[in-house]
Formats: structure tokens, sequence, C-alpha cells
């Protein structure tokens, strides 16, 4: 297929098309579906419309050329470790300076901003604004409202029988 042999020619330019839609670093992993939406992609961006099955056959043939290039080496069928060293990220720490010879001198601590003077008093509400009471909560479970139990339940709440319900059970009889 000419679209297969387009993409393994220019596997380097595939490759840096992936790294701007994913992120594609030296060492990190990438996966099937990765490739195979990055290259429908960048067929697209070409002026080549391809469909699903077709885009995972070319996503096929380009992971195992770059597994024989070694840029890629597999985890598993479906994702992979990336070994091309262009595409490692610079450090992040910048390198060391030389120590001065002679002891830092003792940066001034700068004064704190003044605080501001205090609000005034403001006026208690009038009751006209006042919202309303909420309902009153209870604070311990004696002054929760009592659940009754009624036959056949079973007899959950304060008042129920020690042991839940008060009817004992039925035995079921041997057949």
């Amino acid at each position: 297929m000419k679209t297969t042999t387009n993409i393994l020619d220019q596997s380097d330019e595939v490759l840096a098309f992936l790294k701007t839609r994913f992120p594609l670093y030296h060492q990190s992993n990438v996966f099937f579906r990765d490739i195979q939406y990055g290259i429908r992609a960048y067929l697209e961006k070409n002026g080549k419309k391809v469909g699903y099955t077709v885009a995972e056959e070319i996503a096929h043939a380009y992971t195992r050329k770059l597994e024989k290039d070694g840029i890629f080496h597999a985890v598993d069928h479906q994702s992979w470790v990336v070994d091309f060293p262009k595409f490692k990220t610079p450090s992040v720490k910048p390198a060391a300076s030389p120590k001065p010879a002679g002891p830092a001198p003792a940066a001034a601590r700068p004064a704190p901003p003044p605080r501001p003077a205090a609000l005034p008093a403001q006026p208690a509400p009038s009751p006209a604004t006042t919202p309303p009471a909420t309902p009153a909560v209870a604070k311990s479970i004696s002054d929760a409202p009592t659940m009754i139990a009624f036959p056949g339940t079973t007899g959950i709440g304060p008042n129920a029988p020690p042991g839940g319900s008060s009817e004992k059970p039925e035995e079921k009889k041997g057949e």
C-alpha cells in the first residue's frame, strides 16, 4: 500500500508529528492507539483521509519498523518504551554555580506592612431582617423521636425488644 510505504519512509517526520500530539519523550511509554490515531491525524493533515482499519494496519507496520530500528522496545503487544535520545527533555535543574569564597552577607528582612485599623462595629440586625430560626435538632439519641416496632418488623429503634423482633421466626420442617 502506497500510504504505508510513505509513512514508513518518513518515520522520523511522523514521530516528530506524534510528539506534538502526545507526550512522547525519550524513555517514556507509548501506546498502540496513540500511534494509530496519530497516524490518522498525520495523514489527514497531509490531505489523505483513512479509516480506522487502514490506520490500524499502518500503525502495526509502523511500530514493527520502529521496533526493528531500535526506537521502540516492546513492553507488551500494545505498548512500547521510546528509545529516541532526540526526545530527551532538558534538565530542569540549572547547573551548579561556584560557591563564593567567603560567607554570604545576611540579607535584611523587610519590615512587615502596617496593619489596618480595626473596622467600625456594625449595628445588630433588626428583628425584621433576622432570618427565621431553623428547626431544633436532637442533641442525643434520647432526644430523638422514638420508633415503634410493629409485629413482623425487625424492631429497630430505642423501644425495640432486646435482640430485635418480639416474634420468634418459624422453623422450617424437614421434608
